[in-house]
């Protein structure tokens, strides 16, 4: 306040004005005050417009006035400690940084993170407009960056609906690298926790270096709901216990990794085998195993062609087995009755003994029952052949 005395929201503010007085002229409350707080609204935030537009301009843009220096990759800034306390994780380095003006946002740790999108989340910092940079292209290293952050919900937010709506038949496969590099078994190493927050990506004018404001490419190197975490999760009961028994490395992602995997099996179990099943006529296809046969010598009749169907396998052939035995277990993955189903996994089980499936034996049952049919998938790693040295 610096010794100015503020009367925002007081009515008596409004000089001239009888209607800020409704006591004394008689009149209703309710028919007069509407149209001067109305008025004083508009004044605020175009105030505020102005305020903040002045410092995402001059602040961020150019570096004016700057009081600490951020060093992020090859890339420099020059920003405003006040501006930045409003991120926990900067505030982390701040405070903890041997210098009284500069610090190094180590973003080579995060491979999930990049300069563009680190500089769509320190501009966030600065103006809400820096969210309207966020694209297809830097959403998911956008939503890594402003959860490394923190503080930047509707960014996050942002950014996450739009990796979701970024899933499709043209971009399953990358998901899917992605939900197998953050999501590991339980024989896997788990990787040390990193301070959360959440994504983006964005430049800055006045950066000096290599980020210039366009002079930043989209993410390429991450393979790219908000849905309450109460929400259903699109996996079957046997899949959801399959998934509780798994160790998921901590992510810099934070909530949003599970409801981005989430998205991803929902696609893969649900939308994909109906879109591919709308796109095709219904024709008869035969299932074939690796050694030519038809499975149990039967052709299965399927509800999409041939070359639909070659695409189903050819996307299972190379998911972990975690989710390919949740996609075949689930009963939302429809391309037939349980029988089409159960023969749909045999002969996905003989084409992973080229991709996924090699050194391990898998194997699906179909239990009947009550007249409805579940399949159990099953896993046994092959043991290493000894050899006996001969002394």
């Amino acid at each position: 306040m610096n010794g100015h005395q503020h009367h925002f929201g007081d009515t008596t503010s409004i000089a001239g004005s009888s209607k800020a007085h409704p006591a004394l002229n008689g009149s209703n409350v309710h028919e007069q005050v509407p149209d001067d707080v109305d008025v004083q609204m508009a004044e605020e935030r175009l105030h505020a417009d102005h305020t903040v537009s002045h410092l995402y301009e001059s602040g961020y843009l150019h570096g004016n006035f700057s009081d600490i220096t951020v060093h992020v990759g090859t890339a420099v800034y020059r920003l405003h400690a006040l501006i930045l306390s409003r991120s926990p994780y900067l505030v982390h380095l701040m405070s903890t940084s041997p210098y009284k003006d500069m610090i190094y946002i180590p973003i080579e740790q995060y491979p999930d993170v990049t300069l563009e999108a680190m500089a769509i989340a320190l501009g966030y910092l600065y103006s809400y407009q820096a969210i309207k940079m966020v694209s297809t292209a830097n959403a998911r290293a956008t939503l890594a960056s402003g959860c490394l952050l923190g503080g930047m919900d509707d960014l996050c937010a942002k950014a996450y609906n739009i990796c979701k709506d970024s899933i499709r038949v043209d971009t399953i496969e990358d998901w899917l690298a992605w939900t197998d590099a953050h999501f590991s078994p339980p024989s896997s190493s788990i990787p040390p926790s990193t301070p959360g927050g959440s994504g983006g990506t964005a430049a800055g004018a006045h950066i000096v270096g290599a980020s210039a404001l366009n002079g930043h490419s989209p993410s390429t190197s991450a393979p790219s709901t908000p849905r309450s975490p109460s929400s259903p999760s699109p996996l079957s009961s046997a899949g959801q216990q399959q998934q509780d028994r798994q160790i998921v490395a901590p992510s810099i992602f934070g909530p949003y990794a599970q409801l981005l995997r989430d998205d991803v099996l929902e696609f893969l179990i649900v939308a994909l085998p109906a879109i591919l099943m709308t796109d095709s006529n219904t024709t008869t296809s035969t299932l074939t195993t690796s050694n030519g046969h038809q499975n149990g010598g039967e052709s299965v009749k399927s509800e999409i062609n041939g070359e639909a169907l070659e695409a189903l396998l050819r996307v299972f052939s190379r998911v972990s087995f975690d989710v390919f035995k949740t996609a075949m277990e689930s009963p939302k993955f429809f391309i037939g009755s349980d029988h089409d189903r159960f023969r749909f996994a045999k002969a996905a089980i003989a084409k992973r003994k080229q991709f996924a499936g090699r050194g391990a034996e898998e194997s699906v049952v179909l239990a009947v029952g009550e007249g409805r049919g579940n399949l159990h998938v099953s896993r046994k790693l092959r043991r290493k052949a000894l050899w006996k040295v001969a002394k």
